[in-house]
C-alpha cells in the first residue's frame, strides 16, 4: 500500500476526493492520523480505532456518535390543544365567551362563514398506543355534523359527529383511536348537518388525547 492515502471530504451537497491525504497506510488493525485541514465550507470523514471523525475547514476534529450510542426516541403519550391553536381556513374563526363553560366559552365561526365541507386541523408527534380523542365544545342548533380524519385517512369511530341540541350546551364528545409512534395529522370535517340545524358551525374549546394506560 502507498505512503499516503486520499480521504473523502464533504460538502453540503456533494461528495469528492479531493481533501485530506494521510501520512501512513489504512490498515484494519491501526489508527489513523488526522488529515490536512480541508478548504472553507469542506469537512473530512475519516476513521479511528474508537470510530469515525469529522474534521472542519476550522481545523475542529470530532467524534461521531454511533448508532448504538444515540439515545432512544420517547413521544409523549398525551396531548392537548385548544382552539385558538386549530388550523382553518374558515374566516373570522374567533373566541366566544359564554360564562357557563369551562375555559369560558369556544372558538368558533359565524354562522355566515360557517360551509359544509368546512375542515379543522392540527398536529402531534405521540406514542404508540390506543388513545381516546375527546373534543370539548358546544352543542347548538346551528352546530353541523363533523367527521374525523386521521393522516388523511377517515377514522370509522370519529365519524358523524353530530353537535346539533335543541338547546346550546357544553358538550364533551370522545372516541378510540389507535396511534403508530411519530407525527400525526387529525383533520374534523363538516360533513352535513342535523335536518333541524341551521348552519354548519363547529365549536371548540379544546381537543386532547390520553393513551389508554401510561
Amino acid at each position: 500500500m502507498k505512503k499516503s492515502q486520499v480521504v473523502q471530504a464533504v460538502k453540503p451537497d456533494v461528495i469528492g476526493w479531493v481533501q485530506g491525504v494521510l501520512k501512513y497506510p489504512i490498515t484494519t488493525q491501526e489508527q489513523i492520523t488526522t488529515p490536512t485541514t480541508p478548504d472553507a465550507g469542506q469537512r473530512v470523514l475519516y476513521a479511528r480505532n474508537d470510530g469515525f471523525y469529522q474534521l472542519t475547514s476550522a481545523g475542529v476534529a470530532s467524534r461521531l456518535a454511533l448508532a448504538s450510542e444515540i439515545p432512544t426516541l420517547t413521544y409523549p403519550k398525551r396531548f392537548a390543544v385548544m382552539g385558538d391553536e386549530i388550523t382553518t381556513a374558515v374566516a373570522n374563526w374567533a373566541f366566544t365567551a359564554v360564562a357557563s363553560m369551562q375555559y369560558g366559552g369556544s372558538w368558533v365561526a359565524p354562522t355566515a362563514n360557517a360551509a359544509n365541507g368546512d375542515e379543522y386541523t392540527f398536529s402531534a408527534w405521540l406514542a404508540a398506543g390506543n388513545y381516546t380523542v375527546y373534543h370539548l365544545g358546544r352543542k347548538g342548533t346551528a352546530q353541523g355534523i363533523v367527521d374525523w380524519y386521521l393522516d388523511g385517512s377517515a377514522i370509522a369511530a370519529g365519524a358523524n359527529r353530530d353537535w346539533y341540541a335543541a338547546a346550546g350546551a357544553t358538550f364533551t364528545d370522545s372516541f378510540a383511536v389507535t396511534l403508530t409512534a411519530g407525527y400525526h395529522v387529525f383533520k374534523l370535517k363538516v360533513d352535513g348537518k342535523h335536518a333541524s340545524s341551521t348552519d354548519y358551525v363547529v365549536s371548540i374549546t379544546k381537543i386532547w388525547l390520553k393513551l389508554a394506560a401510561d
